[in-house]
This record gives structure tokens, sequence and C-alpha cells, in this order.
């Protein structure tokens, strides 16, 4: 469920835009998968999971159909999507 709800987040940024304010949106995606990987309970994800959804909610508000992303673009939202989850899975398993 955490996986899909983090693709599904990150793909979302992904189709409502990614080059607005000089690719602002990929940044500060960025910018969350980094603080993701620095997670190491469930707590601290939660928080960042959060905090992405309430800005990438109010975000998508002002998203115009010229910021979609091209394909290139496309490619490193999967992979900070993939690094986030990786991270929040990680994050969210108790230890051994």
């Amino acid at each position: 469920m955490l996986k899909f709800m983090m693709v599904l987040m990150i793909g979302s940024l992904a189709a409502c835009g990614g080059k607005k304010g000089g690719n602002d949106a990929f940044e500060k995606t960025s910018a969350f998968a980094d603080q993701m990987c620095a997670c190491k309970d469930a707590d601290c994800a939660k928080k960042v999971m959060d905090e992405m959804e309430k800005w990438s909610t109010e975000w998508a508000k002002n998203a115009k159909p010229e910021d979609v992303p091209n394909a290139e673009e496309q490619k490193k939202y999967v992979e900070v999507s993939k690094r986030m989850t990786d991270c929040s899975t990680k994050a969210m398993t108790p230890p051994k």
C-alpha cells in the first residue's frame, strides 16, 4: 500500500507539471526523497509523506498544461519515486 501511495503521489506531480518555476517541482520532490531517506522510523516517514501530500496538493492547484514534463523529465521522477519508495519502506519496516 505504501509503495502504491508514493508512486501515485510522485506520478501525480509528474502529470501535473515538472517545469513550473524552473523545475521547482522536481527539486522539491527530490528534497522530499532526501528527507524520507533520512528517516529511521515510521513516524518520520509518515510526517514526510504528509508534508509532501500537502505541498503537492497546493502546487497542483496552479499547474498548467504546458508544465507537463517531457519523457526525459518523467524518467527523473520515476528514479526519485523509486528512491523515495525504497527509503519509506525501510523506515516503516520494523527492525528484525
